[in-house]
């Protein structure tokens, strides 16, 4: 008897043989930039180089035998296309990746991402010791993940602040960040490694706000699902996955990939006024609630309103959801009553529901069509996905529009990007 298969992607490393899409290669200039194709000749000469023997009378012969070993590698890599059952990818960005460059057909691929227990993520102390704002870092220290840009970024503020780093060293590279910091006239602390059981209070506890700055393009880090679960604002890239979870003046800041001038200008603004930025920090994970934007006039998901608060001192109920198992027993009593048209939802955003890809299966199945009502920002998909889902069992689409500009749009649905 054969098993279904699911490959789980966390990187690139099915389409890329060094699996992240940045070159290395010794005694180059512009050393690990961005790659943005997987090709043979390309890989050989931007990634392999360091394999070569040396003689440029040898060169060509180099090229091609490191070229030919890759095609073997991706032809072996490719043929597992056909022996997965179902692949899943933890950003968007990757999904849409694997599909456009690699070849996976769209419906053998879906996006999910992690999820995580955060019993280990709960303050239980803040530290009293901080006197400047303080920027954290956590991750290891080699050239992908940015580290030398972020000193070089902190190195440019004027005003008072820390930044500390945390995390396991790295031999040369640590001794050249550590030689980086030298010139840095407010603190940089390296502060080793510490117990992950104890990442709230080693690390979160001593930081206002984590920096993210990779130069690759990361899919969806496990540090910004930490940090957000903890309510600690993130300064990411606004590139890759990493914009998928930090939107920017939402739940953290966002700068331009690669750019040190830009990530120093998001860093000012995190400093002044800190409680901008701690509020920002509040809002943490955007896709574990009922709604991903708070209208003003919204009577659950206003920030000027305390229903939910009342809701679960009362009750004890934080979120006010359906259990699917009363969903499906509704459709299927509906449909004995003959009835036509379901309304699924007028509250919050409903295709933020775990269950709502279930509730389209439900309509089809019970021939009983969706009436729906969303904000328009289509999450976790893009619109050509949901259009396939919702166009064939829906009667009418609603879209919430507030405002015909973007002043007004953006005052009366907060979190909402009018362009």
């Amino acid at each position: 008897m054969s098993h279904p298969i699911v490959f789980m992607l966390h990187d690139y490393w099915l389409m890329c043989p060094r699996g992240q899409f940045l070159t290395r290669s010794s005694a180059k200039e512009n050393n690990f930039q961005v790659c943005n194709e997987q090709n043979n000749h390309k890989c050989a000469c931007d990634c392999y180089e360091v394999y070569f023997s040396g003689k440029e009378t040898e060169r060509e012969q180099d090229i091609a035998a490191w070229a030919n070993w890759i095609n073997r590698r991706m032809i072996e890599t490719k043929s597992i296309i056909n022996k997965v059952d179902l692949f899943i990818a933890s950003a968007k960005y990757l999904r849409n990746r694997f599909i456009s460059d690699f070849g996976i057909p769209e419906n053998k691929i879906i996006y999910l991402d992690y999820g995580f227990p955060t019993e280990y993520l709960t303050q239980t102390k803040k530290s009293k010791e901080k006197v400047n704002f303080t920027f954290g870092y956590i991750g290891t220290h080699i050239p992908a993940k940015g580290m030398n840009l972020l000193i070089e970024a902190f190195k440019q503020i004027e005003q008072p602040a820390t930044l500390k780093k945390f995390g396991r060293e790295n031999g040369q590279s640590t001794n050249a960040l550590k030689k980086m910091a030298e010139t840095s006239k407010n603190p940089i602390e390296f502060c080793g490694e510490y117990v992950n059981k104890n990442l709230a209070n080693t690390v979160f506890a001593n930081v206002d706000c984590i920096v993210v700055p990779s130069i690759l393009a990361e899919n969806s880090p496990l540090v910004i699902h930490e940090v957000q679960a903890c309510k600690i604002p993130v300064i990411t890239a606004d590139y890759g996955g990493m914009c998928e979870y930090v939107n920017h003046k939402v739940n953290g800041l966002l700068f331009k990939h690669r750019d040190i001038n830009s990530l120093t200008e998001q860093m000012k603004c995190a400093i002044a006024p800190p409680e901008e930025m701690q509020r920002l920090g509040e809002k943490g994970y955007l896709f574990s609630e009922d709604c991903n934007l708070h209208c003003i006039i919204c009577e659950e998901h206003s920030p000027y309103s305390d229903f939910k608060q009342k809701l679960f001192e009362t009750t004890g109920v934080k979120f006010r959801r359906m259990k699917f198992e009363i969903v499906e027993r509704i459709f299927e009593e509906a449909a004995k009553l003959g009835v036509k048209e379901i309304i699924p939802s007028t509250m919050g955003e409903p295709l933020l529901y775990k269950d709502i890809e279930k509730i389209f299966e439900l309509s089809q199945k019970h021939n009983i069509k969706i009436n729906l009502t969303t904000n328009g920002t289509f999450p976790k998909k893009s619109v050509e996905e949901w259009a396939k889902i919702i166009i064939p069992n829906t009667t009418d689409i609603k879209i919430s529009w507030n405002g015909a500009i973007a002043e007004t749009s953006e005052k009366i649905m907060k979190r909402f990007e009018f362009s």
